[in-house]
């Protein structure tokens, strides 16, 4: 993704190290693709998007977090954006077909994991990805 990031003028950190989990290396690379996906598609058009990704470990899971200056989420349509194929009112100009984060959450939960967000419109949002730190 990095001639999208580029392109666009996105400011994007990763906080290193990052810590380790036990994972299909693939299928993770899927989730956070999503991930950087719909925080590049759902940026605020009236401030410049900073991506940041870091990590922390709690007990026996790794936490990761993908956080954007992004557009934010309504409290009322967080629990929507999990369902499949379900585009927000109004996201019709933005491309895709709804199926990303609802991936992403499946891959996760496959791998005894969660996926959360936490978000606020005009603040942006912070997905939340934990995993199993070993098997």
């Amino acid at each position: 993704m990095a001639f999208q990031i580029e392109k666009a003028g996105i400011q994007f950190h990763v906080e290193k190290p990052l810590a380790a989990c036990y994972a299909d290396r693939n299928q993770i690379n899927q989730v956070f693709s999503n991930l950087l996906d719909n925080a590049i598609k759902y940026r605020d058009p009236n401030r410049p998007l900073t991506i940041t990704i870091s990590s922390r470990i709690e007990k026996r899971t790794m936490i990761y977090i993908v956080a954007d200056t992004g557009m934010g989420i309504a409290p009322e349509n967080q629990y929507k954006i999990w369902e499949l194929f379900h585009r927000l009112e109004g996201d019709t100009a933005i491309p895709g077909e709804g199926l990303g984060l609802t991936l992403a959450r499946r891959i996760v939960e496959r791998h005894a994991g969660r996926l959360w967000v936490e978000s606020e419109p005009g603040a942006g949002s912070r997905f939340y990805v934990e995993l199993p730190a070993s098997a």
